[in-house]
């Protein structure tokens, strides 16, 4: 299993509590949480690197790693991205209140 190094950044206008999951193929449809960025105030970065070939994030609060998460309980910010290929990227959150979105910036190919 490949890993991406990668390096989340809050370019919202809101603190908030951010969640990166991946598929885990034994929970039929729901995801796991992998990691939680509790309280990420507007400007925060940490890096990480995440060992997987889909990573997905998203806005929630009250959230613990290792915690399955099902697809009804993500919000309308939620994204997934695949990693395939993908050495380094940025993953960015926009936005304000109610039209938060992540993106993936500064992407290195492996």
């Amino acid at each position: 299993m490949a890993s991406c190094e990668i390096r989340f950044i809050n370019e919202s206008g809101d603190p908030c509590s951010v969640v990166i999951f991946r598929p885990d193929p034994r929970l039929d449809g729901g995801v796991l949480a992998w990691r939680v960025i509790e309280n990420a105030a507007p400007g925060y970065q940490e890096r990480f690197v995440f060992p997987g070939a889909i990573l997905g994030a998203d806005v929630l609060g009250g959230v613990v790693p290792g915690q399955v998460i099902d697809d009804g309980a993500l919000s309308e910010a939620a994204a997934s991205f695949p990693l395939d290929g993908i050495a380094a990227a940025d993953l960015v959150l926009g936005g304000s209140g109610e039209s938060l979105a992540f993106s993936l910036r500064n992407v290195r190919d492996a």
